[in-house]
């Protein structure tokens, strides 16, 4: 039994080491929860798609019903380096259904830095979050001031847990 025991610990090492030395993230953060309670929902995971700044993330996602918003936090890492977590965006809840959340979040830009920018400038950011409650899944579409680009993105496991689901 102890045999058996250990030689499952040394398995299970044998695959995080794996994981780790394959994406080698300097921290890991826990893996994706989805919680469904009716009147608010919480998501909690990494920010994943073409064009995230900092691809080892957490992003911390609630949403209450009867305020009509969802508010969202991201904790960014570089290396060992944790950056400081800024204040909430808070998304105003358009849609409440048994199937889907739907909310959006708008801020103005400001004046255009310099003329390099111009050409690209808006006047507002605007972001959208669909959230599927049956699949539990969280989209963010993002529309920044600075680009022409619409990136969507999901909340997925952090990259260290997808490698372990994947051995």
């Amino acid at each position: 039994m102890q045999r058996h025991a250990l030689g499952l610990t040394a398995a299970c090492v044998a695959l995080a080491s794996g994981a780790f030395a394959a994406d080698n993230p300097s921290i890991i953060f826990p893996m994706k929860v989805f919680t469904d309670l009716g009147h608010m929902v919480h998501v909690g995971g990494t920010l994943s798609g073409e064009g995230v700044g900092y691809p080892n993330n957490t992003s911390n996602l609630i949403c209450h019903k009867e305020r009509h918003e969802c508010e969202m936090v991201f904790v960014n890492t570089s290396g060992l380096q944790i950056f400081s977590l800024g204040i909430a965006d808070i998304f105003a809840v358009s849609v409440w259904e048994p199937d889907r959340i739907i909310a959006d979040f708008a801020a103005p830009c400001g004046i255009p830095p310099n003329a390099v920018f111009a050409k690209e400038w808006q006047a507002s950011t605007s972001e959208t979050l669909i959230i599927d409650r049956k699949r539990e899944t969280v989209e963010l579409s993002v529309h920044p001031c600075t680009e022409a680009k619409l990136y969507h993105w999901t909340i997925e496991n952090p990259s260290f847990w997808r490698n372990i689901e994947k051995q």
